[in-house]
């Protein structure tokens, strides 16, 4: 079979995988761990697609309406990263430690899921994505939860 996407080297042997889905819209939605080392902050890189929440087309093509499409981005399929620095095109939304799960919602025509993102201090995540997420950064490192990593500061009070 033909590869469609290849993660880039793991900077350690843990949250290296994640789920995978269809959308209504055909296209594959797919989650990625962050390679289990946040002192890198790949999960807020836009250059890896490590700690990210990916969209593509069935034949590995990218929808020209993901959120990093311009000049200022390119491919990462073939390695999982950029050598340029610039935005993977993959990419549909960042910020994420652990998503090892993700759920569609059997219930609506959106393309609305449930992204099963485990914490590593405080805080266990269930984040919403697909429509109307386009470019979302789901907070980590920094944040983690509702409130900044490794503290119960600066919580957000409706979260």
């Amino acid at each position: 079979g033909k590869v469609l996407l290849r993660t880039p080297r793991l900077l350690t042997p843990t949250h290296n995988a994640g789920d995978i889905e269809f959308g209504n819209d055909g296209y594959l939605y797919l989650t990625i761990g962050d390679s289990g080392n946040d002192k890198e902050k790949v999960a807020q890189d836009l250059n890896t697609l490590l700690g990210k929440f990916i969209r593509i087309k069935d034949d590995g093509g990218i929808p020209s309406s993901n959120p990093y499409t311009g000049s200022d981005s390119e491919s990462c399929a073939s390695d999982g990263d950029t050598s340029s620095n610039k935005k993977c095109r993959e990419i549909f939304a960042y910020g994420l430690r652990n998503p090892f799960r993700m759920a569609k919602d059997p219930n609506t025509q959106d393309d609305r899921f449930f992204i099963n993102d485990v914490g590593g201090a405080h805080w266990e995540e269930i984040n919403e994505a697909g429509d109307g997420y386009k470019g979302v950064n789901y907070g980590y490192p920094p944040w983690e939860g509702p409130c900044q990593r490794k503290t119960f500061e600066g919580c957000e009070e409706d979260s």
